[in-house]
């Protein structure tokens, strides 16, 4: 099967219905072109799915992108999102054992973090252990920097050199999804007069999404 054209498919077809937010319709923000390929936050590179579009999209990546940890990763936290805060698919009992296979034959560290590298790919620095970066940023910004590809499990090696840096840390914007426009959290509070709860319901929602710029 042609994973790619499948891929294809399945975002020009969300494209092509012009989807946008509203209430009572459920979406998911996705990027195009995935951020760890060089994708952007800019609208043209995001399209809205539903859950099971978005499921469907990461699984088939994984076969597009055989062996790439940073697509595994992200199809195996697919298989994580049920929270009750969203309204998402529960993974089948088959794609659930494809995800902690792909787990385990890739070596994608879940627990006992403190045991393997981090690769920084914005500074270029190596550091040994989530502890030793978790000194720097925060829970949100730790995970937010694997999303996106910033940072990078890798097997420690005798031959790195491991920095001793600070993480270098950009300002937390928010992005708008249905619109695509980037905003400082102040100024997003000041042009729409949003309190602390408002916007933290708008993140749950997906309306609004955290990115480092």
């Amino acid at each position: 099967m042609n994973y790619s054209s499948l891929y294809t498919r399945l975002i020009e077809r969300a494209k092509s219905e012009c989807r946008v937010r509203s209430v009572g319709t459920y979406y998911e923000a996705h990027h195009i072109v995935p951020k760890c390929m060089g994708g952007t936050d800019d609208p043209s590179n995001i399209v809205l799915l539903t859950a099971k579009e978005h499921f469907v999209a990461h699984r088939v990546l994984i076969r597009v992108y055989p062996g790439d940890s940073k697509f595994a990763y992200a199809y195996i936290m697919m298989c994580r999102m049920n929270n009750g805060l969203h309204s998402r698919i529960v993974p089948s009992s088959r794609a659930y054992q494809e995800a902690r296979e792909l787990h385990s034959s890739l070596h994608i560290p879940t627990g006992g973090r403190r045991k393997h590298a981090i690769y920084d790919t914005y500074s270029g620095n190596y550091y040994l252990g989530a502890r030793f970066v978790r000194q720097f940023v925060s829970a949100s910004e730790f995970n937010l920097f694997f999303e996106t590809g910033r940072f990078v499990y890798i097997e420690p090696h005798e031959d790195l050199v491991y920095s001793t840096d600070p993480v270098i840390v950009p300002r937390k914007k928010l992005l708008d999804t249905s619109s695509g426009l980037v905003y400082g959290v102040r100024e997003w509070r000041a042009i729409k007069g949003n309190y602390h709860i408002k916007m933290v319901k708008m993140l749950e929602s997906g309306e609004l999404k955290y990115v480092l710029g």
